[in-house]
């Protein structure tokens, strides 16, 4: 009865984290085709509005995550808030550029938030892999299939290797794999529910994106409002892929942990190429020329980080250390 409790158990975490990636993976390309002219600040502003009515939607009244705060939480409340507002901020910036597949290729490039999160967890939650050699070579397969699928498209662009695109996807990815690591830790601690988690972070990113959004305006003279497109595009962007898709993964974790959540997550390249197909002008792929060295790159990449992900695995080293 427990086996199949468990399976059971194991089944629907992979099928939550299954719909996330392609919740998530559209979030990409909508954004690129719909809402890429917008300022920034506009963006996150309007995506946190949304992902905050929709996260409050997700009512656990048995445990409020305000609790957390009498017990000293709200240090790993206001990490995790500060954390996430930066990697989803580099993260837009990222998509604004102009370039051929920016969509794909900054989804590629996350992909590396999977090796990374083990050195994060190593630093910061107390974490030890548990198989070095495997996360070494895990991680050179992830490097060496994204520069091969990098390299070939910046000879399309004429660009170089450290172009806009690369430099703030990299720092979403760093950023987004210390805040993983730390709103795990911080719900793990103060047992607080994934809708709880997600839910107090959204609504610190209203606040500080509406203090953005302020700014921007009386300095840059930047319009708030939106066409009708863009509407449906910030509501789809708010709802789908930032608050449900975020609650779906957090609840995937605590069924399978996050090393396995990583490498479902790692398939995001592959669900973006899918979704892609649909015949809607919201998801389409935007002149993506992809050859066999592109796929190669792809392959080799999400193989290392499912290697490093599955395969090194974690193990706690020390006890959770205060944050500072």
């Amino acid at each position: 009865m427990k086996t199949n409790l468990f399976v059971s158990n194991r089944l629907r975490g992979v099928g939550l984290a299954l719909l996330a990636v392609a919740f998530f993976s559209s979030a990409y390309l909508v954004f690129a085709n719909e809402t890429r002219r917008l300022p920034a600040s506009v963006s996150f502003f309007w995506f946190s509005c949304f992902a905050c009515l929709a996260s409050w939607a997700f009512f656990h009244p048995k445990q409020k995550w305000t609790e957390s705060l009498h017990q000293g939480g709200y240090r790993w409340l206001l990490t995790d808030i500060l954390l996430y507002c930066c990697s989803f901020s580099c993260t837009l910036t990222a998509l604004k550029q102009q370039q051929t597949g920016v969509a794909l290729t900054v989804i590629a490039i996350m992909i590396l938030r999977a090796p990374l999160t083990t050195i994060v967890g190593y630093f910061i939650a107390g974490d030890s892999c548990q198989r070095w050699s495997a996360y070494w070579i895990g991680t050179t397969l992830a490097l060496f299939g994204l520069i091969l699928y990098r390299l070939d498209l910046l000879r399309e662009w004429k660009g170089n290797s450290l172009d806009a695109v690369t430099m703030f996807s990299l720092c979403a990815t760093v950023l987004s794999s210390i805040d993983a690591t730390v709103r795990k830790r911080y719900r793990n601690t103060f047992h607080v529910d994934p809708a709880n988690a997600v839910r107090s972070t959204f609504t610190a990113a209203v606040i500080f994106s509406l203090c953005w959004v302020l700014i921007d305006i009386s300095m840059h003279r930047v319009s708030p409002w939106l066409t009708t497109r863009e509407w449906i595009a910030v509501i789809y962007l708010g709802i789908v892929p930032t608050a449900i898709a975020n609650i779906l993964f957090n609840k995937a974790e605590d069924s399978l942990s996050i090393p396995i959540t990583q490498s479902i997550n790692c398939l995001g390249p592959f669900f973006t190429l899918g979704i892609g197909m649909i015949p809607l002008s919201f998801f389409t792929m935007s002149h993506q020329h992809l050859v066999s060295r592109h796929y190669i790159g792809l392959v080799l990449t999400v193989v290392g980080a499912i290697i490093v992900t599955l395969f090194a695995g974690v193990k706690r080293r020390l006890p959770t250390p205060p944050l500072l």
